[in-house]
């Protein structure tokens, strides 16, 4: 029944545009629930193949629209996106969009990256590229400085942290995080963040730059995809989540020193290609980053093996204290 809407919704969209299903290449559930979150298919549109989405989100999304800005705003050579088709909005949370079907011929960026320097090109040249301003009303978290819009997210990711584990003790299992290693440390990483970002002001942005959403096309075009995640981010956030992505999430537990060795290369590199990056905001976006792994992903995964799970929580801990 959870599934159904999105599934029935997505019939009549190819039943009314003559688009032919192929075959499901995801469907993507909220966290804490079975709630159908989105629905990907592969179809075949005008004679060739395509892809649609179809979405029920839980925050605002106007990822056609943001498509359809960047190729506007876009005059990249090296960086392109996929060709938007059709689409539809019917709210700020919910809508379809049918997008090009990339080649079976090229690749998507693995983790952990082997050519940092390369990414980083790619992360530059995007952030030449992108429409500088907002395509949609603005959050409220939008419309306050740095620190503001991460306090309100941290508070967002505590809370549901908060209920994963109240679910755990309800089913007599162990909990994950225990209070008295989780609160100093969040208390302390807020208030670094305040020291560093307080009154500083947010940009537009894709808001997901990260490995995994970078294509590869054999002419040596690169494909930038995703863009359900567009909104206003403070300074070193999108720098700070690609860090995130390939050494927090996608990156194997391993010694601490050589974890902290990788990370801090990543940002020195940042650095290097962003004059303009001063090294305690990118600092701040890393330790709210690490603060995130913790909350929303180290405590929510369920799938997580218990001695993987203490030692990501171990090694985050520690980069947590060194950074605040």
């Amino acid at each position: 029944m959870n599934e159904r809407p999105l599934d029935a919704w997505a019939e009549e969209i190819c039943a009314e545009h003559e688009l032919r299903r192929l075959a499901e290449l995801r469907r993507t559930t909220h966290d804490l629930s079975d709630r159908l979150r989105n629905l990907i298919w592969e179809v075949e549109h005008a004679g060739g193949r395509a892809v649609l989405k179809v979405y029920d989100d839980d925050v605002v999304n106007v990822e056609a629209e943001s498509l359809r800005d960047f190729h506007a705003s876009n005059r990249s050579r090296l960086l392109v996106a996929p060709e938007l088709y059709m689409f539809e909005t019917t709210s700020l949370t919910r809508g379809w969009l049918l997008i090009e079907k990339l080649p079976e011929d090229g690749r998507f960026l693995e983790s952990p990256i082997e050519d940092r320097g390369q990414f980083v090109e790619l992360f530059c040249e995007y952030r030449r590229n992108f429409p500088r301003g907002p395509n949609r009303p603005l959050a409220l978290a939008e419309m306050q400085d740095a620190y503001r819009f991460h306090s309100f997210r941290a508070m967002q990711a505590l809370e549901t942290a908060s209920t994963r584990e109240q679910q755990r003790a309800f089913a007599r299992e162990p909990a994950v995080l225990k209070h008295d290693e989780l609160l100093p440390r969040l208390e302390a990483a807020m208030d670094r963040i305040r020291a560093v970002l307080k009154g500083r002001e947010l940009h537009w942005g894709h808001g997901h730059f990260k490995p995994s959403d970078l294509f590869e096309h054999q002419d040596d075009r690169w494909v930038i995809t995703d863009f359900g995640h567009t909104k206003m981010l403070p300074e070193g956030y999108e720098e700070a989540l690609a860090i995130w992505w390939d050494q927090m999430i996608m990156g194997l537990p391993q010694d601490y020193d050589v974890w902290r060795a990788d990370i801090d290369d990543w940002m020195r590199r940042f650095l290097d290609a962003e004059p303009q990056l001063d090294r305690g905001v990118l600092a701040a976006g890393v330790l709210e980053r690490a603060l995130a792994g913790v909350l929303e992903s180290i405590a929510l995964e369920d799938d997580m093996a218990p001695d993987e799970r203490r030692q990501r929580l171990e090694l985050h801990y520690r980069l947590m204290d060194e950074l605040s």
